[in-house]
């Protein structure tokens, strides 16, 4: 089998991390990468490929990229809104894609990818962290074997100093940009929590009631989110983009007829997952492996296992993103 041929678009922080992620996958060659700026291209080049002995080709034109480096995939690391035409652009050449989330900042074009990757046969999957964690598909297979029952509500907590030590950095400044990011915190942190607790619970929103701050930005700060869903649990997020809190805090909390589900870092991952039953003596679990988003992709194009997030996750939340905005423009509640 040849080596599996991937091209990295977006060369920042997370651009490394695909990279280093690929690199340790055997039958994975990073043959290109590319951004439209040159430092980042060369950092990436001295701080990644160099000390490998790598020199892969370099593109500071996406569509450039395409056409002339042999890809296989693409994993896409750039701002929000320009994520949907270059996932369609790369499965339209019949390549695959891994792109960061959120995969889209619309329903319609949520709903279009859709019909893209039907078409086109190739695999399209979004680069959340929270499915590949060990803590979050545990949880996910103890509430599909009933440990607590059936879920009547779900709450979610992020708070991030994502204001003042990310998004106003020279270089993360296009958070701030409605244009460039489709929405604010809620879309950034926020959709992977948001992720985490549709993916975990496989419940549909049905209905939401959202309010939103800005702080004096165009786009979303703080949010406060209820939710109904088709099952009739009721769900409660919280984004919190101005807080001065170290680091991020972020917590799932799952509650059903027969127990509750705490996952300390619910956004991403991690900590101890705590499982808290109506029995004295409550029946020992086993913990899920944990993956990557990488790993997952090769794999589903290898065909070896299904795609972690695949785009159905990308609608479902591009869905309940909408009527949240919807409704803190108009002040009530919205049917998803």
């Amino acid at each position: 089998m040849k080596d599996l041929r991937v091209g990295v678009v977006g060369c920042s922080n997370l651009g490394r991390g695909h990279s280093v992620a690929y690199l340790g996958l055997d039958g994975v060659d990073v043959a290109a990468f590319c951004d439209v700026l040159d430092e980042p291209r060369e950092w990436l080049q001295s701080e990644v490929f160099e000390p490998r002995g790598l020199t892969p080709a370099q593109y500071d034109d996406y569509e450039t990229m395409l056409d002339k480096a042999d890809l296989d995939a693409v994993s896409l690391i750039v701002p929000h809104t320009m994520h949907f035409e270059m996932c369609k652009q790369a499965l339209e050449r019949g390549i695959h894609v891994l792109v960061e989330k959120p995969m889209v900042t619309s329903t319609p074009e949520a709903e279009e990818l859709v019909r893209i990757v039907e078409r086109s046969g190739k695999v399209l999957n979004i680069a959340f962290q929270g499915p590949h964690r060990s803590q979050v598909r545990t949880a996910r297979r103890l509430i599909r074997e009933g440990r607590i029952g059936e879920l009547v509500s779900l709450r979610c907590i992020v708070a991030q100093a994502w204001l003042s030590l990310l998004a106003r950095l020279p270089q993360k400044k296009w958070r701030l940009r409605k244009a460039m990011a489709g929405g604010g915190q809620l879309y950034d942190t926020g959709s992977h929590l948001i992720n985490s607790m549709l993916w975990t619970s496989e419940l549909q929103p049905e209905r939401v009631y959202a309010e939103i701050d800005c702080r004096s930005e165009e786009v979303d700060v703080n949010s406060a989110v209820t939710v109904r869903f088709t099952n009739g649990a009721i769900g409660m997020i919280s984004v919190l983009g101005s807080t001065r809190v170290s680091g991020m805090g972020s917590e799932l909390l799952f509650t059903g007829t027969d127990g509750d589900m705490l996952l300390p870092n619910g956004s991403h991952g991690g900590g101890e997952l705590k499982l808290f039953e109506a029995t004295e003596s409550p029946e020992p679990f086993e913990m899920e492996d944990d993956s990557s988003p990488q790993r997952n992709f090769v794999r589903a194009i290898r065909g070896e296992v299904s795609p972690s997030c695949p785009p159905e996750y990308g609608v479902r939340l591009a869905r309940l993103m909408d009527a949240i905005y919807l409704s803190a423009e108009q002040g009530h509640p919205v049917t998803v």
